[in-house]
């Protein structure tokens, strides 16, 4: 397959992680990097009226951070990342009212032969594995992917963000076929959300073939607002996911599982779901597809099915265009859907 290809999926993982990338690096150094995304849609959410919109965050959510190491030799380097949200369509902050300012990464941590050690805010290892294998990478605006998992409804989706406060992160070296990351969190005072929440994940990558599981268990309060919950007496959630990729050169398939466990006082909420995807290479960028199911048992046994096609050209190694659609339904809902274009440039 083109290497044009793999940029779609690849960039979208090395930005959701770029200030892990300055471990990477060979000497010492500060760089400053990110995203401006924005694009023009008509959008219909779950239960909503249609609106014309200049939003931001089409295909990635706009960014920008600083990430530095210095060389301590041996093998041995001190590193760090702050990294920043914003709506480059009014200049806001954050990605909502309210948001942490540092909300994607804020760490500092050692880079060794053993791995990588890093201590703060840091993105989880399930949302990086939902990455590799979602055709549409970091669009929250159009991914299936995202929109259950983060954006869930009728307690559907995952509880918490895809970076957590508080929390200690072990990944494996790099240069091989296998890479598996650990996260711990903390809540920082007793009986505090977040407590005990831990997750990890491996990734298999080898030729055409990829693979992952990832888990994750998060605590919280039993008062609602806490995390995404809604619904009162939610005390544990826990998330497991597995997925598989095929690159066949003329096409990228790619294959997603996932279950989540809610405990909840007055019933517990079990939801299974599926996603299957594809990234087909046209001309100068790649036509994406995707397609997520979702059943709960449990209050109501809620469905969701949710699609999505678009295409995104590439303009240079740093800048696309973008054109995409999703169709969204879900149990006590009148049906969404959003219609967009956009541009995207990685800096």
């Amino acid at each position: 397959m083109k290497k044009i290809k793999h940029w779609w999926i690849g960039a979208g993982v090395a930005l959701a992680t770029a200030g892990a990338s300055q471990i990477a690096a060979a000497q010492s150094n500060v760089s400053l990097y990110g995203v401006v995304d924005v694009y023009v849609a008509a959008q219909k959410a779950l239960g909503k009226e249609r609106a014309w919109n200049v939003s931001p965050g089409g295909m990635a959510t706009s960014f920008w951070g600083i990430g530095g190491r210095e060389d301590l030799g041996n093998g041995y380097a001190a590193v760090f990342a702050l990294e920043a949200f914003f709506q480059p369509n009014n200049g806001g902050t954050g990605r909502f009212a309210g948001d942490t300012f540092f909300g994607r990464n804020a760490y500092v941590g050692l880079s060794t032969p053993a791995g990588a050690f890093l201590i703060g805010r840091n993105t989880t290892p399930y949302y990086v594995s939902a990455l590799r294998f979602n055709p549409f990478s970091t669009s929250f605006a159009f991914s299936p992917v995202l929109n259950h998992m983060y954006k869930g409804v009728s307690g559907q989706g995952l509880a918490g963000d895809n970076g957590w406060n508080n929390s200690l992160l072990y990944t494996t070296p790099g240069g091989s076929d296998w890479q598996a990351s650990l996260i711990y969190g903390t809540g920082n005072k007793a009986g505090a959300q977040g407590q005990n929440q831990w997750g990890g994940n491996a990734i298999y990558a080898h030729g055409p073939f990829s693979a992952t599981v990832a888990y994750q268990q998060v605590r919280y309060d039993k008062t609602p607002g806490d995390l995404t919950t809604q619904i009162a007496g939610f005390n544990l959630q826990s998330a497991v996911m597995a997925a598989v990729g095929y690159d066949f050169s003329v096409v990228k398939i790619t294959a997603l599982y996932q279950y989540l466990h809610d405990g909840i006082d007055s019933g517990d909420l079990n939801t299974h779901s599926g996603q299957i995807g594809a990234s087909v290479p046209i001309g100068n960028g790649a036509l994406l597809a995707s397609w997520m199911y979702a059943k709960s048992h449990g209050r109501g046994d809620p469905i969701r099915s949710t699609w999505s096609v678009g295409y995104d050209y590439r303009l240079s190694k740093r800048t696309d265009l973008y054109a995409a659609y999703m169709q969204d339904r879900a149990t006590g809902y009148s049906s969404g859907n959003t219609a967009g274009v956009g541009m995207r440039m990685a800096f």
